[in-house]
C-alpha cells in the first residue's frame, strides 16, 4: 500500500502513549491509523500481555477496520523479532467503550445511573442556573 508523506509519518512516528488524528472524511486515516496499530503491535509490544486499543466512531467503521486489520496483519510491513502470532489490537467502538467502563463501574460501585430525556435534562439545566444565580447575587 502507498501512502502520502504525512500518513507515513503518522504510521512510523515513535510515540508514547495516545495519538489523535484530524482530518477530512475519505483522506486515509482510518487506513493509516490501522497500520499505525500493526506497526505498534510489531515493534513496541514487547510483553505478551501489551495491548492496542482502537477506538471507531461507529459500527459501520468498525467493521470496516476489523476487515482491514485482519487482512493486513500477517503481512510482513512491520514484521520484527517482538511480532508474535497473536492479536494484540483490539478494536472497539466508542459506545462499546463507554459501556465497558460504565459496566464495570456498576459491578464496582454498586450504583446505576438513569439515562434521562432531554427536556428533564434541560429542566435540570434550568434549576441550576437559577441556583446558581442566586448564589452569585448573596456574594
Amino acid at each position: 500500500m502507498e501512502f502520502t508523506k504525512a500518513q507515513n509519518k503518522f504510521i512510523r512516528h515513535k510515540s508514547s502513549g495516545y495519538q489523535v488524528l484530524k482530518g477530512k472524511e475519505g483522506t486515509g486515516k482510518s487506513t493509516a491509523s490501522i497500520y499505525k496499530a500493526l506497526n505498534l503491535e510489531n515493534n513496541y509490544c514487547l510483553y505478551e500481555d501489551d495491548k492496542i486499543l482502537f477506538v471507531t466512531s461507529n459500527y459501520s467503521k468498525n467493521i470496516d477496520a476489523n476487515e482491514l486489520y485482519n487482512k493486513e496483519r500477517n503481512k510482513e510491513y512491520f514484521y520484527s523479532l517482538f511480532s508474535l502470532d497473536k492479536n494484540r489490537v483490539n478494536i472497539v467502538t466508542f459506545e462499546e467503550l463507554i459501556n465497558t467502563y460504565y459496566s464495570a463501574y456498576i459491578r464496582e460501585k454498586g450504583q446505576v445511573f438513569k439515562i434521562i430525556s432531554k427536556k428533564e435534562c434541560l429542566r435540570i439545566l434550568q434549576t441550576l442556573e437559577n441556583e446558581i444565580e442566586k448564589f452569585y447575587k448573596k456574594s
